[in-house]
């Protein structure tokens, strides 16, 4: 599974990007022919759509597979093991619910980490796992369910703790 997870790392992360061979062998850190071959299988897989420009084949996420998504879910889940881990130890909270960009393999190398957490609000300092995540992360709180987008788009979000409000 992790071998999964490494191979479509760079797609989970920024859903919009588009790579060729040679620069998905250098950031994955593989042979520009083993990529190739990654990349072609991947794209017969249906997880990867594929173009052409000046004679470059440019791959990007199928972000209409919902194998692709599915796949973006459990990537995200095990990426924030370690921070749900630490959210757990500091609050007593019943839910955890990521949400946002992040779960409709909608993101991009800008997008924020939407979390809601079922507790009161309470500040903690997240600067150690945004660093290692790249990633600015926004804590959404109980009292902020009276905002009837925001519950909606928490409530099509994935639960990585607890159950869904």
């Amino acid at each position: 599974m992790l071998d999964i997870f490494n191979k479509l790392g760079l797609f989970f992360e920024d859903c919009y990007r588009e790579v060729n061979v040679r620069e998905y062998a250098r950031i994955i850190r593989i042979s520009p022919p083993t990529a190739s071959t990654a990349l072609q299988r991947l794209e017969k897989e249906g997880l990867l759509k594929s173009r052409i420009e000046r004679k470059n084949h440019l791959y990007r996420a199928n972000r209409e597979n919902p194998v692709f998504i599915d796949l973006s879910k459990a990537y995200w889940r095990q990426k924030l093991t370690g921070l749900t881990t630490f959210l757990a130890e500091k609050i007593n909270y019943k839910t955890i619910i990521l949400f946002g960009s992040l779960t409709k393999a909608e993101a991009t190398s800008n997008s924020d980490i939407d979390l809601y957490i079922d507790y009161e609000e309470k500040p903690i300092s997240l600067d150690e796992f945004e660093k290692k995540l790249r990633r600015r992360i926004q804590l959404h709180f109980r009292n902020e369910l009276k905002n009837i987008n925001l519950k909606k788009n928490i409530q099509q979000g994935m639960v990585l703790n607890g159950v869904m409000i």
